[in-house]
């Protein structure tokens, strides 16, 4: 997950390896509610998550990759994995505002 810069393409998300990009989210921590450095950088990462499901959604439509089942099947299981990590965030900051 290190080799990204500010651009993600299509032939990274198709080389990732789903393990990895779980094992990676699995040892990010929750942030400190003390500390606003790390609550903004939550707020970022949390933030790029969804960009990059946003990304992974326009790819699955895009007529190049309709047919090729195998990109298919991993930007899919891709995106269950951000969006359930999304989810978990979104759950987190939810609570910090009750």
């Amino acid at each position: 997950m290190d080799g990204f810069s500010n651009s993600i393409t299509l032939e990274q998300l198709l080389a990732l390896n789903l393990d990895e990009v779980r094992n990676y989210l699995d040892t990010l921590q929750p942030p400190s509610i003390d500390n606003s450095d790390s609550l903004e950088k939550f707020y970022r990462e949390t933030r790029g998550i969804l960009l990059i499901i946003f990304l992974v959604d326009e790819f699955m439509i895009h007529p190049f990759l309709l047919n090729n089942f195998e990109a298919q099947t991993q930007l899919s299981n891709l995106k269950a994995i951000l969006v359930e990590e999304h989810q978990s965030r979104l759950q987190f900051i939810a609570s910090l505002t009750l």
